[in-house]
């Protein structure tokens, strides 16, 4: 994203497009803002925020496995470069995923 304003105002307008790829079920659109929103974060090396939004996304109502998925994979990239806790934040949060993928096919078979 390009232009001028703070990384929290262009965060918000990504979080809004994000929540309406969401909801329209647009899972590429989905994956993009969310990578977006990252990258911002990583390039600002603003860690806390990048930590912050990893959580924020992954936790969204109806958000997509694979818009989680592509977060966990673009946020591996970033660990030789970031605080200790976004490795574990990641860990975390592709635990938990992985767990109710599995959970709900068990549940489903």
């Amino acid at each position: 994203m390009e232009g001028g304003g703070s990384l929290d105002s262009k965060i918000e307008s990504l979080l809004n497009v994000e929540k309406q790829m969401r909801i329209n079920g647009n899972i590429a659109g989905t994956k993009k803002a969310a990578i977006d929103i990252l990258q911002l974060c990583f390039e600002a090396r603003a860690w806390k925020t990048l930590n912050d939004q990893i959580v924020v996304l992954s936790k969204r109502r109806g958000q997509s496995k694979q818009a989680v998925t592509a977060m966990v994979q673009q946020a591996m990239q970033y660990i030789d470069e970031t605080s200790d806790k976004v490795p574990k934040r990641i860990h975390k949060i592709s635990f938990t995923s992985l767990y109710h993928t599995v959970r709900c096919e068990q549940t489903n078979t």
